[in-house]
Order: C-alpha cells, then structure tokens, then sequence
C-alpha cells in the first residue's frame, strides 16, 4: 500500500487517484493514518464480503436453536407487559 500526506493529496489529487485505482492509498496527516482511498470496485467488493459474512453468521445462529425476530418480539412484547403491570 501506497502512504502519501494529506498535502500531497491535495497538491497531487489526480495521480494519486490514479494510484489509487491500482492499489489502496493511506493518506496521513501528521505522520497519523487518516483514509484509504481505493478503487470504487474494490470498495464495493469488500462491503460484499462483509455482507456474506454477516449472513453466514445470521444463518449459523439461526440453525443453533436462536430466537427468530417473531419469537423475539413476542417475548419482549410479553416481558414489557409483565413489567408495565408492576
């Protein structure tokens, strides 16, 4: 991964924006990472990615006996009554 400041960012926006599209770009300022600037392809690739993973986990708690969200609500609805009533 390419590292350039945020001055050179601003004074050379476009070839690193072309950099960019090769590769990831960490932006720093005051020798603190800042952004990554990447491709919109493989922005779009990684929030994919995160997208599965969060399925796959909802589809494994699902199967190990978790609550559906109509289960939930009625159990909450139910404990929220119970509650009101004290």
């Amino acid at each position: 991964m390419v590292t350039v400041t945020a001055t050179d960012l601003k004074n050379r926006f476009g070839q690193i924006v072309d950099q960019a599209r090769r590769e990831p770009v960490l932006v720093q300022s005051h020798g603190r990472d800042m952004v990554v600037i990447l491709d919109h392809a493989e922005y779009n690739h990684l929030r994919q990615l995160e997208d599965d993973y969060w399925v796959a986990r909802a589809d494994q708690a699902l199967a190990s006996g978790v609550l559906s969200t109509e289960e939930t609500m009625v159990r909450l609805q139910a404990r929220f009554e119970s509650v009101s009533k004290e």
